[in-house]
């Protein structure tokens, strides 16, 4: 039997103690009667809350394997008063684009900092982190009041621009010229009046738009295939724009010349790029066991065998009837 491996961690901004042991179904059922038992996918283990409760119960269920907690310490003398007074500082430094929250462990003071828009706990620097926009500042200064003992100006070295980049702000700066704006406008309402979907036609828009400004001062009418491809390589490829962008151009383009521009550039000789093919991610046989083991339910362990072991979809397995099940072959009727 392998042996568990025990650690204090810090997961999701608490305190936890992950357990670690190889796959064993008695233990899973052990550790399932801790009443704040988890287990994270992250970790790859098993963790329980840093109390005195769950630990207890731990050691009771594990008894060759307790967790034993620290002797705490005596205090040294009192005589400087500075790092209580450090613990209890509540430090916010700011920058342009980010805050940064410093303050001791208080359960509702936590829980006002969820409540900010990507707030997330950093466990390295032990502080709080969330972005400078709307009104985060003023509800942070509202809430902590007079609590806050310093507040710190941050100017964060600027970031060096790419060449990427640069095309990207040049082009922006382009101004198409009003015969041009006025046949966007009439392809935007051939558009509507065809019946694409708003967003359809909002992504074609703002793709035809951004090549358009790319051949300025060419106009659409003297547009050739070159320049397509040019904007491809000079635009496309150097700012790491994928293959969505490039499919949305190809086709707001072939509409574009072939309804509104009348030119001898044939849009039919525009080459999409291929589709890109992501390797699918899959679950080890220990990962596939934890998740099956890990549901108490016994129809819904054996909805997820059949899922697994049979390749169903969930619509599969909800269809399913005592008719499709041959007992006798072995063999299973998906209908």
């Amino acid at each position: 039997m392998s042996t568990i491996k025990i650690e204090k961690i810090q997961h999701k901004g608490s305190e936890k103690i992950r357990i670690e042991f190889g796959y064993d179904k008695e233990r899973i059922e052990r550790v399932k009667q801790i009443p704040g038992a988890q287990w994270s996918q992250s970790q790859k283990a098993w963790h329980i809350p840093d109390t005195n409760e769950d630990v207890e119960k731990f050691n009771q269920l594990f008894p060759d394997s307790p967790i034993v907690q620290p002797t705490p310490e005596i205090p040294p003398k009192a005589e400087p008063q500075e790092p209580q007074k450090a613990r209890n500082e509540i430090v916010v430094e700011v920058s342009a684009k980010n805050i940064w929250l410093k303050m001791p462990k208080n359960t509702a003071d936590i829980a006002f900092v969820k409540t900010i828009k990507f707030s997330r706990w950093n466990p390295k620097s032990y502080r709080w982190e969330m972005q400078n926009y709307a009104d985060n500042l003023d509800r942070i200064k509202q809430y902590f009041g007079k609590r806050i003992t310093q507040i710190v100006t941050i100017d964060e070295p600027k970031r060096k621009t790419n060449l990427a980049e640069t095309t990207k702000i040049s082009l922006y700066d382009k101004e198409l010229p009003p015969t041009t704006k006025n046949q966007i406008r009439q392809f935007e309402q051939w558009m509507i009046h065809k019946r694409y979907s708003e967003s359809t036609v909002k992504n074609y828009i703002s793709a035809l738009t951004t090549f358009l400004r790319f051949v300025l001062p060419k106009i659409p009418e003297s547009i050739t295939d070159e320049d397509f491809v040019r904007f491809v390589n000079e635009y496309l490829i150097p700012n790491n724009l994928g293959n969505t962008t490039q499919n949305q151009t190809v086709s707001g383009a072939k509409l574009f010349f072939k309804q509104i521009v009348k030119t001898q550039f044939d849009p039919e000789v525009l080459e999409r790029p291929q589709r890109e093919h992501l390797l699918p991610k899959v679950l080890s046989k220990q990962e596939v066991a934890v998740i099956i083991t890990g549901t108490a339910n016994l129809k819904h362990r054996t909805m997820l065998s059949l899922i697994y072991t049979c390749g169903l979809r969930r619509s599969d397995v909800l269809g399913l009837k005592i008719e499709h099940v041959d007992s006798k072959r072995g063999l299973l009727s998906v209908m």
